[in-house]
């Protein structure tokens, strides 16, 4: 147990990053009028912070075909 303690506690200043990084994304998402359901699910389906941040932008302004593709490689 004592062991899962120390790991725990390395492991708070990476999780307060990601605590920042997630509290900005939900913010830009609101904004940009995405649903907060659409953001929970993106959350779950997209690996890549940054690429949540694309999506939000790419769903306000319906890009091409091969823009999305080249984006998501």
């Amino acid at each position: 147990m004592k062991i899962f303690k120390r790991a725990f506690i390395d492991s708070v200043p990476v999780m307060m990053g990601y605590l920042v990084v997630g509290a900005a994304y939900g913010v830009y998402a609101g904004d940009a009028g995405v649903s907060a359901f659409e953001t929970i699910a993106m959350d779950f389906v997209i690996f890549a912070g940054s690429m949540q941040f694309v999506t939000v932008r790419l769903l306000n302004h319906a890009p091409a075909f091969l823009t999305v593709v080249l984006l998501t490689l």
